[in-house]
């Protein structure tokens, strides 16, 4: 596990594809094969989540695709694509939510995971019920990450990394997944300290080519931050609470959720 901090690998974070295009699949397969082909006309090589975890794509050329909370169109939408230029590619399937359908999207049913696996896409944790690990004591977080690792564990789906909700952790979040034995966890632009908190370049498929590539250029996070460190904070999104229409299942219309059952309890519970 060592060097993955500070590995030069590109990690590319994608929702759910058809919600980027309004719903329009075929425009979303597009412009994501668009993508793919113009980053491999620039010389970068797709490389699996095993290859960077086991040490084989550390190079600053080497590019992870992530989809995250396990949007169904990923079948129609991503895994021709993905077969066409051979890519592999890491899924973050928030497990609640699995086989549901919401407003906003579809959810992938297990067999589709099933068919995600065999066709080389890894599974990684997106939690239990996407609830934000901020704010949360260590019960409250384990029960998401327990829980979650508990119904991926009924269907015999094994899960190496993990995605924190809304690309937000607080220290407590990142000590109970280490505590869980995932080998390393993602957050969506900040971070970059350890393998707990490795950094995503968030893609919406409506990038020009030249934005696209400045997000694949190795002073992206540098840039970034220091435009970023221009802002007031009364301005940054990212200190702000997030609202009750964005928390777990509420953000993508899962009117009524309830969470699966799971055995997992506290220390000490009846």
């Amino acid at each position: 596990m060592s060097g993955l901090e500070t590995a030069g690998t590109k990690f590319l974070l994608y929702h759910d594809l058809a919600s980027l295009t309004g719903g329009d699949t075929g425009l979303a397969r597009e412009r994501f094969r668009t993508q793919l082909g113009k980053m491999r006309d620039w010389g970068f090589s797709f490389r699996s989540m095993a290859e960077f975890l086991d040490g084989d794509a550390h190079r600053t050329s080497d590019v992870v695709i992530t989809f995250d909370d396990g949007g169904r169109s990923v079948m129609e939408c991503a895994l021709p694509v993905l077969a066409e230029f051979s890519a592999p590619a890491t899924m973050f399937v928030i497990a609640g939510f699995v086989g549901r359908r919401g407003r906003t999207m579809e959810f992938l049913t297990w067999n589709d995971i099933d068919e995600l696996a065999a066709s080389g896409v890894d599974i990684g944790s997106h939690g239990l019920g996407h609830l934000p690990l901020i704010g949360q004591d260590a019960d409250e977080v384990r029960r998401e990450l327990f829980g979650a690792a508990e119904l991926f564990a009924r269907r015999g789906v094994t899960t190496r990394t993990f995605a924190y909700p809304y690309g937000r952790r607080s220290d407590v979040a990142k000590r109970v997944v280490a505590e869980a034995g995932f080998d390393a966890a993602f957050m969506i632009k900040a971070g970059g300290a350890d393998r707990f908190e490795l950094r995503r370049r968030l893609c919406t498929l409506s990038e020009p080519s030249s934005l696209l590539r400045f997000f694949l250029s190795d002073r992206y996070f540098g840039v970034r931050g220091a435009i970023v460190s221009a802002i007031p904070d009364r301005y940054r999104r990212d200190r702000r609470p997030l609202p009750e229409s964005a928390i777990g299942p509420n953000a993508f219309g899962l009117e009524g959720w309830e969470p699966p059952a799971i055995s997992w309890r506290p220390e000490g519970a009846s």
